[in-house]
């Protein structure tokens, strides 16, 4: 027999970087997926070293079963290392499946705790951002509690943001991890603190503002232009995504990175509105933009 988990991609608002230093943040799921099968009886398939950690998490937690399911498939549209979760939409699916085969049920809870401890092994200290977004499936807000270390989320239960028809079109894979983009913003704060804490609070301030407006169901795209530039100030945008975004704007829409960025090269996924999306649409294809929604 065959079970199925599903996963989707998650995509940040607003909030990148600043969330590192207290200010809230804004994440949302996206209309890309991952696909997990698994099978009862053996395959050929083989696991790549996240997915054996993801299959010894779960069995570690459920010992007492007396037998393992076996991968099966794994179908995805999630591009990988563009700052859109897709390794936590790839364990995330794959606990799915696995509950699925045997019969559990997990709470919201037992599945974040899951997907967070496999982001442990895939990327050392994650903010958890990933994993409770595309474990509830939802719209997020996230703050970082400074003295204690830790994140609590809050889910923003209206549609305003599922139903608003958002592009997201590859600006390039950063050469940097996120790691390396939060270390650049720390060293250049050490060095430049006023700046970057002026910055960072704006940030913080326009963040709050994106979700009380959300709150009551409005989107006011001008804020993904407000929240880019303030990105580019913190140094965050390569120049093939600022010339890519200044395209976007010129043809009457809004854009801005959605994830760490990257310096070097590309910045990953570009988070695009229009109200005409068709625009945007023939734009990338006169530029040969990839487009993923």
């Amino acid at each position: 027999m065959q079970f199925v988990g599903e996963a989707s991609a998650k995509m940040i608002l607003s909030g990148e970087h600043s969330v590192v230093y207290g200010y809230p943040a804004l994440a949302m799921v996206a209309d890309l997926k991952t696909e997990v099968i698994v099978t009862d009886k053996p395959t050929e398939y083989e696991q790549n070293s996240l997915m054996a950690e993801v299959w010894k998490i779960f069995y570690s937690h459920y010992a007492d079963i007396p037998h393992q399911a076996y991968l099966q498939q794994i179908t995805s549209t999630i591009p990988i290392g563009c700052g859109l979760g897709s390794s936590a939409a790839l364990a995330c699916a794959s606990f799915r499946a696995l509950a699925k085969f045997h019969k559990i049920h997990l709470s919201d809870s037992e599945l974040i705790n899951l997907v967070q401890e496999s982001e442990k092994v895939a990327h050392g200290n994650p903010s958890g951002v990933d994993a409770t977004t595309i474990s509830l499936d939802a719209t997020v807000v996230f703050r970082k509690d400074m003295q204690t270390g830790q994140y609590s989320h809050e889910v923003i239960t209206n549609s305003v943001l599922k139903e608003t028809p958002f592009l997201l079109i590859q600006s390039g894979s950063p050469t940097e991890t996120t790691k390396d983009m939060v270390t650049l913003v720390r060293e250049t704060k050490q060095s430049a603190s006023d700046t970057v804490d002026s910055v960072l609070r704006r940030m913080g301030e326009l963040t709050q503002t994106v979700i009380d407006e959300v709150k009551r169901g409005i989107f006011v795209p001008q804020r993904l232009t407000e929240n880019e530039r303030l990105l580019e100030e913190l140094g965050v945008v390569g120049e093939q995504a600022k010339q890519m975004i200044h395209s976007i704007e010129a043809a009457g829409g809004f854009a801005k990175i959605t994830g760490a960025g990257g310096c070097t090269s590309g910045s990953g996924i570009l988070l695009v509105y229009h109200s005409q999306p068709e625009v945007i649409a023939n734009l990338a294809i006169e530029k040969q933009w990839k487009v993923y929604r």
